[in-house]
């Protein structure tokens, strides 16, 4: 499904109907999960782009965190399994960083920062357990959410399955909030910023892919704005079956 949005003139959204394996689709689940949208109270927020490595690693880690979720049982092989993608993440967060685009397109992440004292106020546990919280101008502070913009036809890397033109458009991805901070806003905020960063880009069109089973994330684009356009499928089509 595609929503659509004005940014210069619009945004939208692809939802993919497709067939996934269970773990695949834990996995979107999972980025489902991550941007819970039922609000208790909002959370004051600091939405920016990232200033040094040590808020990569942090945004890297609270990605392999909200995108990689195992069983108790699995806890061991969960723990190397994060700890494994958060150091992918973080090696290519740096390289954005420095200079690197991805598929000869622009990628930049945005972060969402909050005070430890905020989050404690707002009823929400610390998530860096083992981690540091970031010491800023503000002073002690957490990475709460984050997501990548990607500009110039960019897409995810893990769009080839997407049918269509976006050249004209730019790309959200990797969008992901901090269970301490989940229902109090930062979603919303995030997805706001990268509109806003997409039109200082002069990108006319923002996308975002979801699966159709995401309802949770679905719903809340539509809260930002956002609205159905048309539908997609991952699945080959018959005649491409056959040739």
């Amino acid at each position: 499904v595609k929503y659509k949005v004005p940014v210069l003139s619009s945004s939208s959204v692809e939802v993919l109907d497709t067939e996934k394996t269970s773990s695949e689709r834990r996995f979107h689940i999972n980025r489902l999960a991550a941007t819970d949208t039922r609000e208790l109270s909002n959370l004051k927020v600091s939405i920016r782009l990232p200033e040094s490595f040590e808020e990569l690693d942090h945004i890297a880690l609270l990605r392999a965190r909200s995108f990689y979720v195992f069983p108790p049982e699995r806890a061991f092989s969960g723990k190397l399994m994060v700890e494994m993608k958060a150091g992918e993440e973080s090696e290519r967060l740096r390289g954005l960083r420095q200079g690197a685009m991805e598929g000869g397109e622009t990628v930049t992440p945005l972060l969402a920062t909050a005070s430890v004292l905020d989050l404690q106020h707002a009823g929400g546990a610390p998530d860096n357990a083992g981690v540091s919280p970031l010491l800023t101008r503000q002073g002690q502070e957490e990475v709460v959410g984050s997501l990548d913009v990607f500009l110039r036809g960019s897409s995810p890397p893990d769009s080839a399955i997407l049918r269509g033109n976006v050249d004209a458009g730019a790309y959200m991805a990797n969008v992901c909030v901090s269970p301490s901070a989940l229902r109090r806003g930062v979603a919303r905020q995030l997805v706001a910023a990268a509109q806003d960063y997409a039109r200082t880009q002069g990108a006319p069109v923002l996308y975002v892919i979801t699966l159709a089973v995401n309802e949770k994330a679905g719903g809340l684009y539509r809260n930002c704005g956002f609205v159905v356009e048309k539908e997609e499928s991952a699945m080959p089509q018959k005649d491409e079956e056959d040739a």
